[in-house]
């Protein structure tokens, strides 16, 4: 069974997304930064998505964890895997800061 760790720093987020991977059967489980760090050293998982509210610097950190465990992994750019371009369009607009008023 396909095992998928999400790490990200918003949990609604990371919730919603787990709940779409739930339907295709995988095994899905999501963390913050120091939780992903934690269940990489304890677990073995055939997919991890970094999402895109995690800071540069956690992504890379994160990398460099997956780097140990999966030694093909040296070669990747952790720039290469966030594309926040329409996050960034949103944002200048105004309409993210609509989605978390009170």
């Amino acid at each position: 069974m396909l095992r998928i760790l999400l790490a990200g720093s918003d949990s609604r987020l990371l919730a919603t997304r787990a709940a779409v991977l739930l339907k295709t059967g995988a095994v899905v489980v999501y963390r913050d930064t120091m939780g992903t760090l934690n269940i990489l050293d304890r677990e073995a998982f055939d997919l991890v998505v970094l999402c895109h509210t995690l800071p540069e610097e956690d992504v890379a950190v994160i990398v460099d964890k997956v780097h140990q465990k999966i030694p093909g992994a040296k070669t990747a750019d952790p720039r290469r895997f966030i594309d926040s371009t329409i996050l960034d369009e949103l944002e200048k607009e105004g309409f993210l800061k609509t989605l978390y008023r009170n």
